[in-house]
């Protein structure tokens, strides 16, 4: 389900992926490793809380959440614009899921 959503989303900004299966791994550089994929070519999925909720934000693994751009771009304070925590995760969802697909090209709120 949250693949799909991720996925729908994807597809609709016209952004270019290709979903890769992959033994489980504690973070986007080991799964690059993994895959035996430049960590540019790998994407990790990190979800920010805001004033108006949550948001999906899909980085390169190699890249780091500007989140004082992100801040600038939503017009949000350090304390209303932050990454989620697990604890905020589990409250939002039923289920804690990682979502992550093979980056082609796109950037955002990056550094």
């Amino acid at each position: 389900m949250a693949t799909e959503n991720l996925t729908r989303a994807l597809d609709e900004a016209g952004v270019a992926y290709e979903l890769l299966p992959h033994a489980h791994t504690e973070s986007a550089l080991a799964e690059a490793q993994a895959l035996g994929l430049p960590a540019d070519d790998v994407a990790k999925t990190l979800i920010v809380k805001t004033r108006e909720g949550y948001l999906r934000a899909v980085v390169p693994a190699s890249d780091r959440l500007d989140e004082r751009n992100l801040r600038d771009i939503t017009d949000g304070s350090k304390k209303e614009v932050h990454l989620a925590s697990e604890d905020e995760l589990r409250r939002a969802t039923p289920t804690s899921t990682s979502e992550r697909c093979r980056r082609s090209g796109a950037r955002g709120a990056t550094r």
